[in-house]
């Protein structure tokens, strides 16, 4: 993102998507692979959506630093 701001104006949309609920006996390689098909999911219903428009930046928590 750094270099996006350094590079003249830019346009940040965030869109948080359901939490996944774990605790410590969790897997977490689980939670993460839930993470990451549930971005690819959202991500491509955007793509076939808005074909021109800017693109969302998808979080699971509020505190997750992109």
């Amino acid at each position: 993102l750094i270099d996006l701001v350094h590079g003249g104006r830019t346009k940040c949309r965030i869109r948080f998507l359901p939490s996944i609920r774990f605790d410590r006996a969790t897997d977490r390689k689980v939670v993460t692979r839930e993470a990451a098909a549930a971005i690819r999911a959202a991500f491509r219903v955007e793509i076939m959506e808005r074909v021109r428009e800017d693109r969302s930046a998808y979080v699971l928590s509020g505190r997750q630093v992109v």
